[in-house]
């Protein structure tokens, strides 16, 4: 596969795909005669080879024309160095946040799984200090 860089226009690969025979594509072969069809069912309906009084030619429709000019080689191989340079990031982050919960499940202090919290780390409710008639908190003015 060559690869490389070029300018893919995603959004205009994108367009021709929808606007092409849908996939999958598949190669056909009978009676020496080979031609490619689409998941749309029509026998060579992508492209196929045809005999006319003028000599031979071959069908293929306008969208698939564009769409098959578009995914050239150096397009395919520059879209699979993108998918892999994106599984290499997202590797690192899946790495990175597993660092990061053993880094603060590290920090969290250990609970007995029977616990009223089921094992999980439970921030206790602020506790109260009533003033001298026990009728208000002296801190926040909750009362009784």
């Amino acid at each position: 596969m060559s690869t490389g860089t070029c300018d893919t226009d995603l959004d205009e690969l994108a367009r021709l795909a929808d606007a092409a025979t849908p996939g999958p594509w598949k190669w056909w072969t009978s009676n020496s005669v080979v031609r490619l069809s689409g998941a749309d069912g029509k026998d060579g309906g992508v492209l196929s080879a045809v005999m006319l009084t003028n000599g031979p030619a071959i069908l293929c429709s306008p969208a698939n024309q564009a769409f098959i000019a578009a995914a050239d080689p150096l397009v395919v191989g520059s879209l699979v160095e993108r998918i892999q340079d994106l599984q290499r990031l997202l590797d690192g982050e899946r790495l990175e946040n597993s660092r990061l919960e053993s880094e603060l499940a590290s920090l969290r202090p250990a609970e007995p799984a029977d616990s009223p919290s089921g094992g999980y780390f439970m921030i206790p409710p602020k506790a109260h200090s009533w003033d001298g008639s026990g009728e208000r908190c002296a801190d926040c003015g909750d009362k009784d």
